[in-house]
């Protein structure tokens, strides 16, 4: 499969914040955002502890599911052409031979549609039921945890509040709506957005109260930068973006 990294957004505040006398989590105090009812009757029901014979299922709203779009995904992930295909049959064994893989990797393959089928239609409500997080996210989860510096990321099962997302749209298009979800929200502004190791184009950091800095490539570097940008603007959130890991 493609060497993809996972990108990681994390939080951070100046060391001379506590000058301020402003709480920590106040500095990153968001305005209230109230979600679509109709996203929270459906997963609050498909979350009921009610057995299955005295279940009755129903969407509001049907999920987004099409074999295409299951093929789009897996084609995109894998690295392969994403135009239609008119062909049928077994979408695994196609994909395994056109990755030119060998049959040993076709569980992997049939682990990648799987885990498309499941979350692929809920992608816009984060990817994953809090109650059912599904294998993909709690292995990302865990290897976060395992790393020498732990970092611990609630799913939703301990405060109800998903830290870790699936989203759909593009890499682009899911740090346009995290922008645009900060620039009009957040409470205390300007905010710093620090950038490491990801170019993004004029769009996307042209919002009003968000101060972009792109921190250089070189590890060291950046992480002399960073602490400068943090123990200028104590009291004021920043965010730090990495586009490898």
């Amino acid at each position: 499969m493609p060497d993809y990294q996972p990108m990681l957004v994390e939080s951070a505040v100046g060391p001379g914040a506590a000058a301020t006398e402003v709480p920590w989590p106040e500095v990153f105090a968001l305005r209230p955002a109230k979600g679509a009812v109709v996203s929270e009757i459906s997963e609050a029901t498909a979350a009921a502890p009610v057995a299955a014979e005295e279940r009755v299922n129903f969407h509001i709203g049907n999920p987004v599911e099409d074999p295409r779009l299951v093929e789009h995904y897996a084609r995109i992930a894998l690295g392969l052409a994403t135009g239609a295909s008119e062909q049928t049959g077994d979408l695994a064994e196609r994909l395994v031979r056109e990755a030119a893989w060998s049959a040993e990797q076709r569980p992997a393959a049939e682990f990648l549609l799987a885990l498309i089928r499941r979350s692929g239609p809920y992608l816009p409500r984060g990817g994953f039921l809090r109650s059912k997080p599904g294998e993909l996210v709690e292995r990302f989860a865990a290897w976060l945890n395992a790393q020498p510096e732990p970092l611990t990321y609630d799913l939703g099962e301990r405060t109800g509040r998903r830290e870790i997302v699936l989203a759909s749209g593009g890499l682009l298009e899911v740090l346009r709506v995290l922008f645009h979800g900060l620039a009009r929200h957040l409470e205390r502004l300007p905010a710093t957005v620090l950038l490491h190791q990801l170019e993004l184009p004029p769009p996307l950091t042209a919002f009003e109260g968000l101060d972009f800095v792109s921190l250089p490539g070189d590890e060291g570097a950046a992480l002399r930068q960073l602490e400068h940008a943090l123990a200028g603007s104590p009291g004021s959130p920043s965010f730090l973006v990495l586009g490898r890991v």
